[in-house]
């Protein structure tokens, strides 16, 4: 369907508050293009799966979404090259 691109974004807010969150997940949540968001600990705050079409996409998807959305301080992109192994089986047979 022409949506070449999949991408792993990292989010970080500039304050930890209440207040950034409740801005930032209804806005994450409006948007078709992020397929995952999880809050996860670490350097970054938040972790999305998106896909686009290309480049372009990619670029008016950081600078006019991500960026706009109140409270984020930086968005750091990482491009999938390849995908070696993408499962929803769980490992309940503990193998």
């Amino acid at each position: 369907v022409g949506f070449d691109m999949t991408c792993y974004v990292n989010i970080s807010l500039r304050m930890h508050g209440t207040k950034e969150m409740d801005m930032f997940r209804p806005s994450v949540l409006q948007m078709p293009q992020v397929l995952e968001c999880y809050q996860v600990t670490g350097e970054f705050d938040y972790l999305l799966k998106i896909v686009v079409r290309n480049r372009r996409d990619l670029q008016q998807f950081v600078e006019n979404r991500l960026t706009r959305i109140p409270g984020v301080a930086r968005v750091h992109t990482s491009l999938v090259l390849d995908e070696l192994k993408c499962s929803t089986v769980l490992p309940v047979d503990g193998v």
